[in-house]
């Protein structure tokens, strides 16, 4: 029969360590988060900002939720606010700079301005009746 030695403090240190200086699995990925926010901000979605890093969607979801603390879906919702933020403010400055294309367009979709104004209703102009009685005369003449 073997005797077994028994483990001393020395070897069970040294094993140890090694475990903690062996490095298993893939290196952490690093994500550019200025680059995601930007293509966020541009209404990107998750799996289009993961194919430019190069990366699953998956890889991007979980470090969201690892570096901001939310998920992504969250942290999407927010960064495509502040680009819509963003591009009204930037066509607020055009429009005040003197774009006219840009001051119509906003003063249709924010003023509810029109290009033509809307026919009275109020007046009897263009009903049926009055057609008819035009037609009539014009009959007569």
């Amino acid at each position: 029969m073997a005797v077994k030695k028994k483990a001393t403090k020395k070897k069970v240190a040294k094993k140890k360590v090694a475990k903690k200086n062996k490095t298993s699995g893939r290196p952490p990925i690093i994500i550019n988060w200025g680059k995601v926010d930007k293509m966020l901000q541009a209404h990107c979605t998750g799996t289009q900002v993961a194919a430019s890093l190069s990366i699953h969607p998956d890889s991007l979801y979980r470090a969201c939720e690892k570096d901001h603390k939310i998920g992504f879906a969250e942290y999407s919702r927010q960064k495509k606010e502040t680009g819509v933020t963003l591009l009204k403010v930037t066509q607020f400055q055009t429009a005040l700079k003197g774009s006219i294309p840009m001051q119509i367009f906003l003063g249709k979709n924010y003023a509810n301005q029109k290009d033509k104004p809307e026919p009275d209703k109020t007046s009897n102009k263009g009903s049926i009746m009055d057609t008819m009685d035009k037609l009539m005369s014009m009959k007569e003449k």
